[in-house]
């Protein structure tokens, strides 16, 4: 079983960052996205000091829970893509599950050399992509994305009854295009989907929550084992697991947290000296409960 240790709570000024759902590491900066938050969380990796919030979608979210549910974006996938025109140093991707209607936005937003943002973000329309994916995926819940090469993968997360645990390829070129001209991300960018069994623990079906890329092309990935029916009503977590995916796309392992009260929903990979050294952020379901900023090591 793989050990992961707690690195510190995501502390933010004036409170704390919860239901932490994606993560990226540029140079000393730590991005964290949370789906039920407006908010991107901003963190230095050599600091202990508490990070900050940078405001993504116009308005406030509601208090209440039921209403704040059913108003958030949802924002479940954040992913580094590589430099393109205009953007020497990469940007940031981020994308809502989709779960809902309120939940097909996303953002785009450029690095500068040291990690830092640059520039202004950009919001981005989903609606279109994912209306398609609704005819071949039952239950729609996005909740990763990785570049792997010269393709952009989306996780879908089977967390319901009849939920596709699978991986949707899309050409990187296409996503990059559709950025440029600033277009919504369409259909036609769907160039396959395929479905995956990553097992279970403890009777419940494992199923993806983050993924993050590898220079060769292979694709770390995290998931879960939630006791629900649907994507998007919470249940018991029992457990949660790191796994890899091969550059032809086949699992190739997948090795289970020994603490079970983890809920990874994040992911970050780094290569060296044949280990994957991993930084990984959870989701306690509860607002009053900091995110964890957790790490591990895996043979890679």
């Amino acid at each position: 079983m793989l050990e992961a240790h707690q690195v510190r709570e995501l502390l933010v000024d004036g409170g704390h960052f919860c239901a932490a759902s994606g993560l990226v590491r540029r140079s000393d900066f730590l991005y964290v996205i949370g789906d039920d938050s407006n908010d991107l969380g901003v963190f230095r990796i050599q600091s202990d000091g508490p990070g900050h919030l940078i405001p993504i979608f116009e308005g406030e979210l509601p208090e209440e829970h039921k209403a704040r549910k059913a108003a958030k974006p949802d924002l479940e996938a954040l992913t580094g893509l590589p430099p393109f025109e205009d953007h020497p140093h990469g940007a940031l991707l981020a994308l809502g599950s989709g779960s809902t209607e309120a939940r097909r936005r996303g953002f785009f937003w450029g690095l500068e050399e040291d990690g830092s943002l640059s520039g202004e973000k950009l919001v981005l329309d989903l609606a279109p992509m994912y209306a398609a994916l609704e005819a071949v995926v039952h239950d729609l819940n996005i909740e990763g994305v990785a570049v792997a090469g010269d393709r952009v993968l989306l996780f879908q997360r089977g967390n319901s009854e009849k939920g596709l645990n699978a991986v949707v390829e899309l050409a990187l070129a296409d996503v990059v295009r559709d950025i440029l001209e600033r277009r919504p991300l369409e259909a036609s960018e769907i160039h396959s989907v395929r479905e995956h069994d990553l097992g279970e623990r403890s009777g419940v079906k494992l199923t993806f929550t983050d993924a993050d890329g590898l220079p060769d092309g292979r694709v770390v990935f995290s998931c879960a084992a939630e006791d629900t029916s649907n994507p998007y009503d919470d249940g018991e977590i029992v457990g949660s697991g790191i796994g890899l995916l091969s550059a032809t796309g086949e699992v190739e392992r997948v090795e289970l947290l020994s603490d079970p009260s983890f809920k990874v929903e994040g992911v970050d990979a780094v290569e060296s000296d044949e280990l994957l050294h991993l930084l990984m952020v959870c989701d306690a379901d509860d607002a009053s409960i900091p995110s964890p900023l957790l790490s591990a090591t895996l043979a890679a």
